[in-house]
C-alpha cells in the first residue's frame, strides 16, 4: 500500500481560489491523501467552500495567528509518512506528487524535493518556471520536520525561508528537479505581495541564521540550480 502524505493548507480568507486549490490536491494520483486544512480566523465563506470542496478533510479552526503557526497546527495533526504544502490561493499541477514520490524512493538520501514554479499571472496566463524556496512546491519525509523543527509562529512573513535555513543548518538533504511542482497565483491580496523587504524580515532571519551557525561546524549548503 502506498504511503500516507499528509497534505496542509492554511486559509484566511480565501473563498476566491480554495476550491481551485482543493481541488488541484484531490486530482493527484499518487497513494493516499489526507487533506487538513486550517480556518485561520477567516470570515468569509472559506468555511463554506471547504465544506463543499472538501468534505472528507480534517478541518482545524483557530483565531487568526498567521501562516507559521497555522501550518504547524496542520504538523500537530498531521499522521502521514510524508508532508506536503499548498496555500489557499496556488495550485499543484497533475502529476506533482506522483513525481516527487519518485525522486524521493530513488534517492534514498534525500529528505525533500523541491521543483520548480510557474507563476499565474493576473490576467491567467503562466510565466516560465523558475526556481525558488517555496514550501509548495515540495514533498518532505515527516523526518524532515522531526529534525528541522516546525515553523517559527511569531513570524508573519518569510516563516518559509527560516523554515529552510534551519533545515539546511541540520544537515538536511535536498533533491531539486526541473519539473513544474506549484502553479504560484499572482494578485492583488498575495500576503506578501508589495511588503518591504525591511517588513518581511529577510535581514533578521540572515543574520539568525549566521548566528546559529557560527556556533556550529561543518554546515554545508543545499546545492541549489539556478534562477
Amino acid at each position: 500500500m502506498a504511503p500516507l502524505v499528509s497534505v496542509i493548507l492554511p486559509v484566511f480568507n480565501g473563498e476566491r481560489f480554495l476550491a481551485a486549490a482543493i481541488r488541484s490536491v484531490y486530482e493527484q494520483d499518487a497513494g493516499p491523501i489526507e487533506l487538513i486544512v486550517i480556518d485561520d480566523g477567516s470570515t468569509d465563506g472559506s468555511l463554506e467552500v471547504i465544506r463543499a470542496a472538501a468534505p472528507d478533510a480534517r478541518v482545524i479552526r483557530q483565531e487568526n495567528s498567521g501562516p507559521a503557526a497555522a501550518r504547524n497546527s496542520g504538523l500537530a495533526e498531521a499522521r502521514g509518512d510524508y508532508f506536503a504544502f499548498i496555500d489557499a490561493d496556488d495550485m499543484w499541477p497533475p502529476g506533482k506528487l506522483e513525481r516527487q514520490f519518485g525522486v524521493l524512493v530513488e534517492d534514498h538520501g534525500a529528505d525533500m524535493t523541491l521543483g520548480r514554479t510557474r507563476c499565474i499571472l493576473p490576467d491567467g496566463t503562466l510565466a516560465e518556471p523558475r526556481f525558488f524556496m517555496q514550501l509548495g512546491c515540495g514533498l518532505y519525509y515527516r523526518r524532515a520536520f522531526e529534525r528541522a523543527g516546525g515553523f517559527d509562529g511569531t513570524l508573519r512573513f518569510s516563516e518559509d525561508i527560516d523554515w529552510f535555513t534551519r533545515a539546511r543548518e541540520a544537515g538536511l538533504q535536498l533533491r531539486v528537479t526541473e519539473d513544474v511542482a506549484l502553479h504560484y497565483r499572482l494578485h492583488e491580496g498575495n500576503l506578501t505581495r508589495g511588503t518591504d523587504v525591511h517588513d518581511l524580515g529577510y535581514l533578521p532571519l540572515v543574520k539568525r541564521s549566521l548566528d546559529r551557525r557560527r556556533e556550529r561546524v561543518g554546515v554545508k549548503p543545499f546545492e541549489l540550480p539556478p534562477l
